[in-house]
């Protein structure tokens, strides 16, 4: 699921209905306000799922949800979306309790890294992928010993995947505002 960029709108998700198979005929899933609520990925046992909106997107104009391949999701212990504001910042933050976690924020746009709120340790690394993670589209590799170089960092692309490695809370910000 994508984080929404007011998350005091989340009541409005409750207009859509999520089946598990490619009709509203399979089995209901939920709607997708309860499935954000419930911090947990889907995961279905078909490779179909459908999801009704019904004019949300007279509302949100940005992606709410996304499909994931389950093989392609076995590689991170949590793997979410996050919508970020057209100006000022946003803030993404990774609780480090699964070690490995991706974010991915979907904009037509350069978005910038412009700092953490905190200082890397030795065994913390964010890797930076534009469009979809591959090592094809793999732009950084921040660590402790190079992160503050590699600051601001601009990333391009439809897709920006953000992957950590951590076993602490990190907080990232990024902007799409290129006055910051």
């Amino acid at each position: 699921m994508f984080s929404l960029v007011d998350p005091n709108q989340n009541y409005l998700l409750r207009q859509s209905a999520v089946f598990a198979g490619d009709t509203f005929g399979t089995n209901f899933v939920g709607t997708l306000e309860t499935i954000t609520s419930s911090g947990y990925s889907l995961t279905t046992p078909f490779n179909r799922l459908s999801v009704y909106t019904f004019g949300l997107s007279n509302i949100f104009n940005y992606p709410l949800y996304m499909a994931q391949d389950l093989q392609n999701l076995r590689k991170y212990s949590e793997f979410r979306g996050a919508n970020c504001p057209e100006s000022g910042y946003c803030k993404i933050t990774w609780d480090g309790i699964y070690f490995d976690e991706m974010v991915v924020t979907s904009y037509d746009g350069t978005e910038t890294i412009t700092t953490f709120a905190e200082v890397f340790d030795r065994d913390t690394c964010v890797n930076v992928y534009e469009n979809r993670d591959s090592n094809s589209t793999w732009i950084a590799q921040l660590k402790s010993d190079n992160y503050l170089q590699q600051l601001p960092l601009k990333v391009n692309g439809n897709l920006k995947f953000y992957q950590y490695f951590g076993q602490r809370k990190m907080t990232m910000y990024v902007t799409r505002d290129s006055s910051n």
